[in-house]
């Protein structure tokens, strides 16, 4: 780890080079293929805009889908492209709940002076206790959070161009749930595990680790507990399947970063990442 210069690094970071415009461009520069319409081979990963949307209206007669597919509609010509020409940098935090993505997003926002969001966005998430409700199809779930995802990337189109975005969650999350439940995944196409290339693509995203000892006493400040939430802490199994696949994304692939220590010695590591970032581009 180099010596940390506050001033060097706000000055690369005001202006992030027309390098990484490039660097977001190539990652929609993609031939199609049979994963970018949809992942017949793990249902509930979406590898397209699409594939969610046929998805969605086929349960079309349930009030709650309706509901969000309206809301999509509502302006459906703002551009959800991977392009968006911006100078400024797309941070995203994944780890299982209870690693810390809520403080680390928020000191790494504060500290690049920009805006913190989470998925799935705010003009969707009075949906969330339905879709995450035991009644509810899995594949449903995940394409409730999948076009999330997209109506995010809705507004970092507009964000980025003014400041620096720090995400909690974004489509790494969305995925590795889905790959994680099912019960054989020796045989799962690479292809499903890269980025979709209709989907802005952020420029740097971090695993945080964190022993389970130290993650259940975070959790245990919570009062509300989703059933992903409650196999997490009763399956360890589970958990170890849901971090490797974490660790098998690429383009992007995730930063591991331990989240084990004080929160200022975590952020100081990921604000080194990003400016090897802004040196490699």
């Amino acid at each position: 780890m180099f010596p940390y210069d506050d001033t060097q690094f706000k000055l690369g970071m005001c202006s992030f080079s027309n390098s990484l415009r490039i660097y977001r461009k190539l990652g929609t520069v993609m031939s199609k293929s049979i994963s970018e319409v949809g992942c017949a081979a793990v249902p509930g990963v979406f590898k397209s805009l699409t594939s969610i949307l046929s998805l969605l209206e086929k349960h079309s007669g349930q009030q709650e889908v309706l509901e969000l597919l309206d809301i999509y509609n509502r302006d459906s010509t703002k551009s959800t492209s991977s392009v968006n020409g911006s100078n400024h940098p797309l941070v995203v935090f994944e780890g299982l709940d209870g690693s810390g993505k809520s403080l680390l997003t928020k000191l790494t926002s504060k500290k690049l002076k920009g805006i913190k969001l989470s998925t799935p966005p705010d003009s969707v998430k009075h949906l969330r206790p339905y879709f995450d409700g035991d009644g509810v199809d899995r594949v449903l779930r995940r394409a409730f959070y999948s076009l999330g995802n997209y109506l995010a990337a809705r507004d970092l189109q507009k964000l980025l161009k003014s400041s620096p975005v720090v995400m909690d969650r974004f489509w790494h999350s969305t995925a590795a749930y889905a790959i994680a439940e099912q019960t054989d995944s020796d045989d799962i196409p690479e292809s499903t595990f890269t980025w979709p290339s209709d989907l802005l693509q952020p420029d740097l995203v971090v695993f945080l680790t964190v022993s389970e000892d130290v993650r259940l006493e975070r959790m245990s400040r919570r009062s509300n507990f989703t059933s992903e939430e409650d196999q997490l802490k009763e399956n360890s199994a589970y958990r170890q399947k849901l971090t490797d696949t974490f660790a098998k994304m690429k383009e992007p692939s995730l930063k591991f970063v331990d989240c084990g220590r004080t929160p200022n010695a975590v952020l100081k590591d990921v604000l080194s990442l990003l400016e090897d970032i802004k040196e490699e581009t």
